[in-house]
């Protein structure tokens, strides 16, 4: 059953299977019981998979809770200077308050002239100044605050180690990268030295120069998808130009979120909930976009250097043939394209439903 064309995966076969013993439960009531047991194990196998799937899922966490505790204090001084500044602006009302993602949609597509219409709002206005301050104080914090922020997070579980694990796992699976030593330099790959036949011994040297090649340039771009792309930006963060997370925030578009909390949030309590929903909005966003990256730009470039490898096996080859090397040259391009599929599921925000949280009693007990 477990390799049946009926089924796609391990949750069908158990549903398949939890289908039966009810009808067994209904037939054959004298082992009721031996039925109702086995039940009770299957969900329990079947929670534990979609807490681990969850847990795989969503790497990407923010304390805004944490966050949002250490700003409600530091804000409300802030905040009433604010509005007794905004008290006396005369720039006209605007109804309603939407931080979703439609409107950031909005934000994204559409001339911000036009959807800030004839209400003007001055940069030198001191009340939009004031809530520039505050809103900027806090977008700062929540991305760049190592504690609890999303910088803090890409460091200590995708960039430090993780990702680079993942990436060359997959090529070590084939035997075709190789280490490196304390002085970074690559290490001859002893698979092939060993696997490699008498009739490519004279091109053995060859065959090991183009694995290190072939193993600095997986390294490198991975070291610069860590170190230049997994990073965040802003307007005035600029250390990493091509990162993937940016928050930059222009004059316009300050403009439309300070139209928007104008005349309409009053308590700094509303104040933080406006500015923390926007960004977590913000960040969904940028999460799509990144999981396309991934499995698209990234993906091709690694299959780019993939192929330059195959090009000089083959062009060391000559015209012999040596099957066991590029089979698994090519079985990693499938491997590699699976692995960063997983990687992109990392890419969520962490948000563990309730009913995936595993009870101790089930732990225990499986």
């Amino acid at each position: 059953m477990h390799h049946s064309y009926h089924f796609s995966g391990t949750d069908d076969i158990e549903n398949e299977r939890l289908e039966i013993l009810n009808k067994l439960i209904v037939a054959d009531q004298p082992n009721e019981d031996v039925y109702i047991k086995e039940i009770t194990e299957l969900n329990q196998n079947s929670n534990i998979r979609k807490a681990i799937r969850e847990v795989n899922k969503g790497r990407i966490s923010i304390n805004v809770q944490q966050l949002r505790n250490n700003e409600t204090n530091n804000i409300k001084e802030a905040f009433s200077r604010y509005r007794e500044i905004e008290a006396y602006s005369k720039i006209k009302h605007i109804l309603g308050i939407d931080t979703s993602i439609s409107m950031l949609n909005e934000l994204a597509n559409v001339n911000l002239e036009e959807l800030l219409g004839k209400q003007v709002v001055y940069t030198n206005d001191p009340a939009f100044i004031s809530f520039k301050v505050i809103f900027i104080e806090i977008r700062d914090k929540f991305i760049l605050s190592k504690e609890y922020g999303l910088d803090g997070y890409l460091s200590t579980r995708i960039r430090h180690g993780t990702l680079l694990n993942h990436i060359r796992s997959t090529f070590e699976s084939q035997n075709i990268i190789s280490q490196r030593d304390k002085d970074n330099n690559y290490l001859e790959n002893e698979f092939w030295n060993n696997s490699i036949p008498y009739y490519l011994t004279e091109k053995k040297p060859q065959i090991q120069e183009a694995i290190k090649k072939f193993s600095r340039a997986i390294d490198e771009y991975t070291e610069f998808i860590i170190k230049e792309l997994i990073q965040v930006k802003t307007e005035k963060y600029t250390k990493k130009p091509k990162a993937l997370f940016d928050f930059s925030l222009s004059n316009s578009e300050l403009a439309y979120l300070f139209k928007a909390a104008k005349d309409n949030i009053k308590e700094h309590n509303h104040f933080l909930s406006f500015v923390f929903e926007f960004l977590e909005a913000k960040t969904e966003i940028l999460l799509e976009t990144i999981r396309g990256y991934i499995n698209y730009d990234i993906n091709n470039k690694y299959n780019n250097i993939l192929q330059d490898f195959t090009t000089e096996i083959e062009g060391i080859l000559g015209s012999y043939n040596y099957p066991e090397l590029t089979n698994s040259i090519n079985l990693c391009g499938t491997r590699i394209q699976n692995e960063l599929k997983s990687i992109s599921e990392w890419f969520y925000l962490s948000n563990t439903s309730k009913d995936l949280i595993l009870d101790l009693k089930v732990l225990i007990q499986t």
